[in-house]
């Protein structure tokens, strides 16, 4: 299990998809916060054991709507085999990530293609098929700014800048995404996803 401390005494999390939220539960016990989010109705019945323990959770697809919260309002994001294509659609999804996250905040990523070196057999998927999905994934983590931390095992965490200074040289190399000119970044309710990333402060 990982669990990543912030500066914060009162860490937010967000994680997909819940796994009957075990995990959120587990970091409850310690006053963490995290919001589970399942991505199809097969994952009713954890969602309502979830909630039932007093661990947010809910049911939702990350497809072309916002996730309906403000930007920056969480620490860290985990995804955990989670098979969103976050490298496809200009990295759309993950420009959703960033929203959300909040300066300084992480991204964990456990699950394929990660480690794809010694799973891509179990993973009945071919190593240059994974071998592209993950430098997909780098790519777009580096076009948002974020540093790649660490990979060990199956899990990987990047960071996502705490300042616009930190992003400067980053934007000269990688012009997309462009900054958002939309004024209201924290309007999530019935907004369309968009491929420009969130200014920091």
């Amino acid at each position: 299990m990982l669990i990543i401390y912030t500066k914060e005494k009162n860490a937010i999390l967000f994680t997909y998809p819940p796994v009957v939220a075990s995990w959120g539960a587990y970091l409850l016990s310690r006053n963490i916060l995290t919001v589970s989010f399942a991505p199809r109705d097969t994952h009713e019945a954890q969602v309502q054991f979830a909630l039932e323990r007093g661990v947010p959770t809910l049911i939702g697809v990350l497809a072309s709507i916002r996730l309906p919260y403000p930007s920056r309002a969480f620490d860290m994001a985990h995804c955990s085999r989670c098979l969103i294509p976050w490298g496809k659609n200009d990295g759309l999804y993950l420009i959703e990530v960033d929203r959300i996250l909040r300066p300084g905040g992480y991204w964990i990523f456990s699950g394929p293609p990660i480690n794809w070196e010694s799973r891509w057999k179990g993973w009945d998927r071919t190593p240059k098929d994974l071998e592209a999905e993950q430098n997909e994934i780098e790519s777009v983590g580096r076009s948002l700014c974020w540093k790649k931390l660490v990979q060990k095992d199956d899990i990987a965490i990047w960071q996502k800048p705490t300042n616009a200074t930190h992003c400067k040289l980053n934007r000269k190399v990688f012009k997309k995404p462009q900054l958002c000119q939309s004024p209201n970044p924290d309007k999530a309710w019935y907004s369309k996803l968009e491929k420009c990333l969130t200014p920091l402060p």
